[in-house]
């Protein structure tokens, strides 16, 4: 996954297209692909300032809905696998949803952790 251009590296692109330089020069210049180069400037003409625009978004846990069966899982027994856990949402999974594995088990909330 791409990674936002570093501020510095954006206030130079700005700086030297406001110098004089092409937007595909001062990409050229700076390593960086043209159409980064025309990103940035279309945004920094129409917000004033280089910094990256908001990265990423909201993803909804999967495990939400069966929070309470998961941490009652854990509870009963503390080193259940995910094989084992996965067996017992099994029924209690909807339908429609990817499996269950895609989403680390660490990133369901416990108590005791």
């Amino acid at each position: 996954m791409p990674t936002p251009l570093s501020r510095d590296l954006r206030e130079r692109i700005v700086r030297a297209v406001a110098g004089g330089s092409s937007i595909r020069q001062a990409a050229l210049r700076f390593e960086v692909s043209p159409s980064a180069a025309v990103k940035l400037m279309r945004r920094f003409r129409q917000s004033g300032s280089p910094a990256p625009a908001r990265f990423g978004g909201h993803r909804r846990p999967i495990f939400e809905p069966h929070g309470a069966l998961v941490r009652a899982l854990l509870d009963t027994k503390a080193d259940i696998s995910l094989v084992e856990i996965q067996a017992k949402l099994k029924p209690a999974r909807h339908r429609g949803r990817g499996d269950l594995h895609h989403q680390p088990l660490a990133q369901t909330s416990r108590p005791d952790a």
